[in-house]
């Protein structure tokens, strides 16, 4: 995936990844995976919530 589309994604969802352990580190490539990653889950979530409401 481009990088301009996971920022893209990362946008929509308004979830950016959490910079690193000092507050001056920039968010590398694997926070970044991880915040695509919620958002994945969170569709997931959404999805099944459609297909079986309560």
């Amino acid at each position: 995936m481009e990088p301009w589309r996971i920022y893209r994604l990362c946008r929509m969802f308004g979830r950016f990844p959490r910079p690193g352990s000092l507050d001056d580190q920039p968010a590398g490539l694997n926070d970044w995976l991880l915040a695509i990653d919620d958002i994945y889950r969170e569709l997931d979530a959404r999805r099944e919530r459609a297909r079986y409401p309560a």
